[in-house]
């Protein structure tokens, strides 16, 4: 509760307000109205909320109102859809994001009197809660400065320790979408610092306050580090990648002393005497878990084929889905075709969903301990986790020892930061990666490569005949630049140049390749993917201005998401396809290749950089196809791009070479087979040649 003495009224506003009966002052009014807003409480937040209302109505600049308005909105969707909610809110803005808009007014002298300050008992709390907010938004600025406030309130209200939580959240706080390499650099280098001093903290208390820490820490679900830290550790070309996920994995075990569990069955096992164990007459036992195993998404995509088509006779597979993408989500197709219902003659997979219970898995990370030990019952030998970096549960997962070997994959191409006693593997493609020496330092755990000459996955077409997407049915070849709205159809000398990636991998390191092609190219047009975050947005357009395209932002073409067969169309008829840098397509490259439409790719330093480039390799290409395709470098890349974009001979060659050689991407069985040698290499136990028995799971 805020004092009633924090109530400023507008005395031009008083002097027009009729006062209700016997009520003597605008003040007596508002402080009636409160008292009975407090009354009620939660037993009817509608009428509560209409009283604050009215508060807010009588007094704008009421901080009280400001700040229950504001809680009431931001929880809008728990609570009764029948309140009548604020005049004021902006068209377009949903009731959510303005109660965000009025907490952040609390510290606005100008929206609110008195202001909250860093002094004020209730700043940890209000502050904290924007800050999180914007920051998973990924509004770099606005979180930073709000959690930065709250932190500096829980020091004067805490002590030094100050609030764990709060500076967890500081210590993983990462630009996304910066405005120039220097703040990307600077951003980078802050996070790494804090995360520094949060852990020296922690090891300086852990001794006297693990279990305060624990308990005092796990009852906020969202707390800790944010899985999007990992997916933008692609970006980081200066970073010591390894190393500073190895940082954020110490920083949670620190805060979730409760992760740090060993299934039964683990306990038992030896590694250093393990191979000189008899063999099993047994199949071996593959728990394969994921946070993003849903039909048609890029992760199932990848897997899909060689999971499929493991053999049977040696692997029982466990497909487990940890959804957190709402009760409506379905898993992959491809996860039921080894179940017993449909495959009577060797199956006995198992594929479930799992998903946190509101109503139980709350404080001290039940929901995590709730796997864990659900995991553990099904004693796998070995775990395989397609996207251990990309998702908040399955990365809490995956803290645990919950089999014998358990392996990491480039579902998302990051480590895992995880010691090796706990995620042992990380499996890779030698075509994709940088020579071994080297690109083993990226990663925690060992790295294993499908080798060289291999290509790493079953695949399928994902265009079908007639021009169908096979992802949405729909046909595309009809499709031209009109339907996009762009003017292209009438314009011979229009040279297309193309980068539907999401706006997050257009780093600023891409800007200058943009702004060199247009430059270069006086009849280029880029096509570009436009981020539904208005404010980033505008950072990007700001970037390009910058970068050099000032003088050609007419040619610079902003596209929404777009349905999977509008961009099969894009890609069909641009020029040329611009491969995003440093963090490059995958399942992207794939389609653009299958439109026969050539992908100019500058190769980074990590893995999620280097996907075209493995595909060229294993492709067979000409060598002046290949060389028209792979840049060295930056200006390598912006001549590349204009080369094909202007050089109608060149792109016809290229185009023909694409076209001759891209059915080598799909249905290679010798990629089910490299993953065969590999599981079987890691794998705790051997499997006796004439086993044929099936264990149930």
């Amino acid at each position: 509760s805020i004092s009633s003495n924090t109530v400023l009224v507008d005395a031009k506003q008083q002097e027009q307000t009729t006062l209700p009966q016997g009520i003597s002052s605008k003040a007596e009014w508002i402080e009636k109205l409160r008292q009975k807003a407090y009354a009620i409480g939660d037993s009817d937040k509608p009428k509560s909320f209409e009283y604050w209302n009215k508060i807010k109505s009588l007094a704008p600049k009421h901080l009280e109102a400001h700040v229950m308005i504001g809680m009431y909105l931001i929880s809008v969707g728990t609570m009764n859809s029948h309140i009548s909610l604020p005049k004021d809110i902006p068209n377009g803005m949903s009731p959510q994001e303005y109660g965000f808009d009025l907490l952040e007014s609390c510290f606005d002298p100008n929206l609110v009197q008195p202001p909250l300050t860093v002094e004020s008992p209730q700043t940890l709390l209000i502050a904290g809660t924007v800050g999180r907010y914007r920051s998973q938004r990924k509004e770099y600025t606005k979180g930073k400065y709000f959690t930065e406030l709250a932190y500096n309130s829980s020091l004067l209200k805490r002590g030094p320790v100050g609030d764990i939580c709060t500076e967890m959240q500081l210590a993983t706080m990462l630009d996304t979408f910066p405005r120039s390499m220097k703040d990307a650099d600077e951003s980078l280098v802050l996070m790494n610092n804090r995360a520094d001093a949060t852990l020296r903290k922690f090891y300086a208390y852990i001794e006297n306050q693990r279990s305060k820490l624990g308990s005092n820490n796990n009852n906020n679900k969202n707390a800790g580090f944010p899985p999007t830290l990992f997916v933008y550790l692609v970006l980081l070309l200066p970073s010591d990648t390894a190393a500073t996920a190895s940082q954020h994995y110490h920083l949670a075990a620190a805060a979730w002393p409760q992760l740090d569990y060993t299934a039964p069955h683990v306990h038992n096992y030896n590694p250093s005497t393990a191979k000189w164990q008899p063999c099993k007459n047994r199949k071996i036992k593959l728990g394969v878990i994921s946070g993003t195993l849903s039909e048609g998404h890029s992760v199932s995509e990848d897997f899909g084929g060689v999971l499929s088509r493991l053999d049977r006779n040696l692997f029982q597979v466990a497909y487990i889905y940890v959804n957190e993408q709402g009760p409506m989500a379905q898993i992959a197709k491809f996860t039921q075709e080894h179940t017993p219902n449909n495959d009577k003659n060797n199956g006995n997979d198992l594929a479930a969903i799992w998903q946190q219970n509101p109503e139980t898995d709350y404080r001290n990370g039940a929901w995590l301990r709730r796997y864990g030990k659900m995991v553990a019952r099904l004693q796998f030998d070995m775990i395989l986790f397609l996207d251990l970096t990309m998702s908040t549960h399955v990365r809490r997962l995956g803290m645990q020892r919950l089999a014998p070997v358990q392996l990491n994959t480039h579902g998302h191409p990051v480590t895992s930061g995880h010691p090796s006693n706990i995620v042992q593997y990380f499996v890779s493609w030698a075509e994709a990666e940088l020579p071994y020496e080297q690109a083993k330092k990226h990663y925690t755990e060992e790295l294993k490569l499908i080798p060289n000459g291999t290509i790493h996955q079953y695949y399928e077409r994902r265009i079908l005949n007639g021009e169908r997407s096979r992802m949405d049915g729909a046909a595309f070849g009809h499709l031209t630049w009109k339907d996009f709205g762009l003017p292209f159809d009438n314009d011979n000398t229009a040279n297309t140049y193309l980068c539907m990636q999401k706006p997050f991998k257009l780093h600023p390191e891409f800007d200058s390749l943009v702004c060199g092609i247009l430059q270069k190219d006086e009849n280029a047009h880029v096509i570009l993917h436009k981020d539904n975050i208005p404010q980033h947005h505008a950072i990007f357009e700001e970037r390009l201005a910058h970068a050099g395209c000032s003088g050609s932002m007419s040619r610079v073409h902003f596209l929404p998401q777009q349905h999977h067969h509008r961009l099969l169309a894009l890609y069909k008829h641009t020029t040329v396809v611009l491969d995003s840098y440093p963090a490059g397509g995958c399942t992207t490259s794939r389609e653009v290749l299958e439109t026969n439409t050539p992908i100019v790719t500058l190769p980074a330093r990590l893995l999620g950089g280097r996907w075209t480039l493995g595909y060229y390799n294993i492709l067979g290409l000409h060598q002046m196809a290949k060389d028209a395709l792979i840049a060295h470098n930056e200006s390598h890349y912006v001549d590349l791009a204009v080369a094909l974009g202007t050089n109608a001979t060149l792109l016809d060659f290229v185009q023909d070479e694409i076209r001759r050689v891209v059915p080598k991407l799909f249905h290679r069985k010798e990629a089910v087979e490299a993953w065969e040698r590999i599981l079987l290499d890691v794998s705790p136990i051997q499997v006796c040649p004439s086993s044929s028995s099936s264990s149930e799971l």
